[in-house]
């Protein structure tokens, strides 16, 4: 058995996979090409045989920066169950690998040219950080074709007819994929798909560009979940965004749709989800007469119909509908409502509808569709011409409140806008805030004990503001240098207290700016961060020294957004975290970023990079963890006009805990599983093991070092893979987010379980995590955990334990319930402890609800 101290801000050191293989390919390959390292890179002619006959299980392809030209590839040959192939896109010094595709694509004739660039035809892939083009689809399979647990992430697709047009693809996850200027569909489920999950993808045809809308063809969607044979089932959409399909020309009913699916869809949802001037509905969601469709915090302006549903039954949850409108040049046979509903039984609650001139309703139903709508706000900003409140059956029930000028109370809108783009607080109602109507209320990481921020700006455009909140930690109150080696004294923290803190800064003369574009809200403060640093026109390095530290332990995160503007690239940031012996300034670590484009990409990447030359574009922070000194000097080398952007002392005071091996496992899905390197947990660890199918069974699991284990683990009742709407937290959260965002659980049955056995510690704690019932099922709701053991050959229940849900997700802090008996648990406790068990084997059995079922648990050694 081993000791050691845990905090939550501790990291641990990545442990190469057992048993797997890195290979490393580039367009044209290096010295002996075997692709045994960047040096010796196979050439891009090697890619269809290094794929699916020289790789195996768990092996990664890396593919270098540069053209693959109009390379295809297949992937026919299989993974495995927590071993899938991977193919990864590294960014080596000239963008992410570029699949050029078919320079003979055009979007005149967009149905000839190169068929496809990936076709997938095989189990257990991951593919990453690819960027795609000029072919008629993207990602493609045939209607005979199958996979199974497939994950593509990060892969830009652009100049398209159809960007991902797939069938048959069971327990499949999308995650920061973007589809633009394509001429029909960005992202098309056409059959038997079950289990598909999209998180943070965006569909927009033109990109900025309004000349593609003359390039439409018939039935431009954005997603569309079809039924082209067999149904699709439990598809979900997490984050993301359908805008800009619209079609000229058009004669009759004017159709383009930012998200849609057919009549015999079985299971979906929307999670914060945004649709935007789309020719006809933002969300045209048809299902199965016997089905239910969930939407969580979603966002529907411009549309013709912003939302428009069919058949079945459906729950519109804290959701919004702005400003719905008909082209000038479009058909009158398109009609104009916030909701538009056809056989449809629909509950709304907390939701908010905003019509202005030409609108027909705020809600309209026909063909026996029926809306009852609880605590919402129906609103219409003109006094004539802007339509009605209802039309057809609508009940307005308790809470629910209409205005138009002249009649009624006026929500009070934060800044109603035609133009508004879905993001911040634009629609809240400053009358009524959360307790009537839609209510954005943003997603903060949980709160560390103080942090201390320093921006490094000019004296005018970038100066952040008491209430501007920045930074991978977001927080309030920066403190800002503008002049030459400045001086500041008793710092300021995020919550606006002075500090004993003091910043000396040196070679700090001018402001430089880099080429970062401005974000939108709610980045927009960051990118000002990002965008400028202080440094001097003749001199290489900046420092600044602080003194009186007043936090015993703290981390330090120190920013750079990149070269200033007119600077050679690529150019590489040496940050050195320095302590005074008595005499001089010592460094104690190095950390390395590297910039290839002056910007910053407006997302939060940790740089763990140690030694130089390593270190890659994109990653824009490092950190130096567990500090105890009150005084440290962060020193930054470049070259001339180039410094640090900002720095950040966060305090680190969690609670100590001694403990000895850990044991964590996650019920995820496959593409959705935390990686050995991610940190999670109320006991933070790594090499958690993942459950991605039907009842497994695990043996000899790993312990948080990554050392297999005498433990075996299997599952009962655990055959769909099920989301809640817990939104992902800033780093170093991100993980934790994954962790208590999914469960496994079945449709028809409120029970999941796992047993385990072969237990090899004396004396050990079991902490079980629930995030939070899936998105749409009802809330409030109880979760039940029954920790049993054997007793004479039946499984006993020794203890019980107690969680509550009352909002679909996380709170992105770890609380525990102690509740022992139903009906007195608190929403925001999210796991609880069975300690100093000393069974060699265990049952956990968790009881809330169909498609429910426990997130994680841990053994804990003693």
């Amino acid at each position: 058995m081993k000791n050691r101290l845990l905090t939550a801000a501790l990291s641990f050191a990545a442990l190469t996979q057992l048993y797997s293989a890195d290979y490393y390919m580039t367009p044209s390959g290096a010295s002996s090409q075997d692709g045994s390292d960047w040096a010796n890179a196979l050439p891009k002619t090697q890619l269809a045989t290094t794929l699916n006959t020289t790789m195996g299980p768990g092996d990664t392809l890396h593919l270098g920066s540069g053209d693959y030209g109009s390379s295809s590839f297949s992937l026919t040959s299989n993974g495995s169950a927590g071993l899938p192939k991977s193919i990864i896109g590294v960014d080596t010094g000239a963008g992410l690998p570029y699949f050029s595709g078919d320079p003979t694509w055009t979007r005149t004739n967009p149905n000839s040219g190169k068929w496809q660039i990936i076709k997938v035809q095989a189990d257990y892939w991951v593919v990453e950080n690819l960027e795609l083009s000029h072919a008629r689809y993207g990602i493609k399979n045939d209607t005979t074709d199958s996979a199974n647990h497939v994950t593509f992430r990060n892969i830009n697709i652009h100049n398209v007819r159809h960007g991902v047009y797939l069938s048959n693809v069971d327990n499949a996850t999308f995650e920061n994929l973007t589809v633009q200027e394509y001429t029909k569909q960005g992202y098309r489920l056409d059959r038997g798909c079950d289990n598909v999950t999209f998180i943070n993808c965006l569909a927009d045809m033109s990109a900025g560009d309004s000349s593609w809308w003359d390039y439409g063809e018939p039935d431009v969607f954005g997603f569309i979940v079809y039924n082209g044979g067999t149904k699709n089932t439990n598809v979900d959409f997490v984050d993301c965004v359908a805008q800009n399909n619209l079609r000229n020309g058009q004669t009759g009913f004017w159709q383009g749709d930012g998200f849609v699916s057919e009549s015999n869809t079985e299971g979906i949802t929307f999670t914060r989800c945004t649709a935007i001037n789309n020719e006809d509905a933002g969300y045209d969601i048809k299902q199965s007469s016997s089905s239910t469709a969930t939407f969580q915090d979603c966002v529907a302006i411009g549309n013709s119909n912003n939302f428009k549903v069919w058949y079945g039954d459906v729950y519109l949850d804290n959701c919004v509908a702005t400003f719905p409108r008909r082209r000038s040049n479009n058909s009158t046979n398109n009609d104009i409502n916030g909701l538009r509903v056809i056989s449809a039984s629909v509950s709304i609650d907390f939701c908010s509808f905003l019509n202005s001139s030409g609108a027909e309703y705020n809600i309209r139903t026909s063909s026996g569709g029926s809306v009852t709508a609880t605590n919402s706000i129906l609103a219409i900003d003109v006094a004539s011409g802007g339509g009605g409140f209802k039309n057809g059956t609508v009940t307005l029930s308790t809470g629910t409140t209409t205005f138009k000028p002249g009649s009624g109370t006026d929500p009070d809108f934060v800044n109603p806008s035609s133009s508004w783009n879905g993001i911040g607080d634009d629609m809240n109602s400053q009358t009524y805030t959360d307790t009537k109507g839609y209510y954005a209320d943003s997603a903060t990481p949980p709160a560390t004990a103080g942090v201390i921020s320093v921006n490094l700006s000019d004296s005018v455009n970038t100066i952040l503001s008491a209430t501007d909140v920045v930074g991978v930690l977001p927080v309030a109150n920066w403190n800002n240098t503008t002049v030459n080696n400045e001086s500041l004294t008793n710092l300021s923290d995020d919550i606006g207290a002075a500090t004993t803190a003091d910043v000396d800064f040196s070679n700090t003369a001018f402001y430089y700016a880099n080429a970062t574009p401005a974000q939108s809200a709610p980045l927009d403060d960051d990118a000002k961060m990002m965008t400028g640093t202080r440094a001097i026109s003749n001199g290489s390095s900046t420092a600044a020294t602080f003194y009186e530290i007043p936090y015993e332990k703290y981390d330090v995160y120190v920013y750079w957004g990149g070269h200033s503007s007119g600077q050679s690239v690529p150019a590489e940031m040496s940050i050195a975290l320095q302590t005074n012996d008595g005499s001089s300034w010592v460094t104690q670590e190095t950390r390395y970023m590297l910039d290839t484009d002056r910007q910053w990409d407006g997302s939060y990447n940790e740089s763990t990079a140690t030694s130089s030359g390593v270190a890659s574009d994109g990653n824009e922070y490092v950190v130096f963890r567990n500090v105890t000194l009150d005084s440290i000097k962060i020193r930054g080398n470049c070259s001339r006009r180039t410094g640090f952007s900002a720095i950040q002392i966060v305090e680190n005071n969690e609670e100590v805990l001694i403990v000895g091996d850990t044991i964590g496992m996650n019920f995820a899905n496959a593409g959705a599983e935390l990686a050995s390197t991610d940190v999670a947990g109320y006991i933070p660890m790594p090499n958690w093991n993942n459950t991605t199918v039907n009842n497994e069974t695990l043996t000899d699991v790993v312990d948080d070092s990554g050392a297999a284990t005498s433990v075996d683990i299997s599952f009962s009742n655990t055959p769909y893979y099920y989301t809640n709407a817990t939104p992902t937290y800033s780093a170093p959260y991100e993980a934790d987010s994954l962790l208590m965002r999914g469960t496994r659980a079945v449709s028809n049955a409120s029970s999941t379980a796992a047993t385990v056995s072969n237990i090899p510690y004396a004396t050990y704690d079991v902490y079980v995590y629930w995030g939070g019932r899936k998105t749409g099922e009802t809330v409030p709701a109880e979760m039940k955990v029954e920790f049993k053991t054997d007793v004479g050959g039946t499984w006993t229940t020794q203890e019980t334990r107690y969680m509550l849900d009352t909002d679909h997700e996380w709170d992105g802090s770890y609380e525990e319930s102690t509740a022992t008996s139903p009906g007195t648990a608190i929403d925001g406790e999210e796991f609880v402890v069975f300690r100093n068990q000393t069974a060699s084997s265990f049952k956990l059995r968790g009881t809330c609800g169909r498609r429910t079922g426990i997130n994680a648990f841990q053994i804990i050694e003693k």
